[in-house]
């Protein structure tokens, strides 16, 4: 991984400071090298929300297709998501069954 973050960096110009697990497979022994290599944060694709006391280096998802209207991304949409502002909606959203 370090390799990558350097060649990323030469690529780039910028060093990254987040990560993805490939295909979301954490790694419970990356934890303390992130923290070395001066990473702020590691994505997983486990769904859920994440809360302040949480860990920074298991960080949850949420699956963004429904800010796209036929497949294609809306802006003011992430922005509604972004503000908080869908969250008291999000209490009324109807789930249905091959939605």
């Amino acid at each position: 991984m370090g390799h990558c973050l350097e060649r990323i960096e030469v690529e780039t110009g910028s060093r990254p400071r987040t990560f993805s697990y490939p295909a979301g497979r954490t790694c419970r022994s990356a934890l303390g090298w992130f923290e070395a290599a001066g990473i702020e944060l590691a994505m997983t694709t486990v769904t859920g929300t994440n809360r302040a006391t949480g860990d920074r280096y298991l960080m949850r998802r949420l699956d963004g297709g429904y800010l796209c209207v036929e497949d294609r991304f809306i802006a003011t949409h992430a922005r509604l998501e972004l503000s908080g502002a869908l969250n008291w909606a999000a209490r009324f959203r109807i789930y249905r069954e091959g939605s």
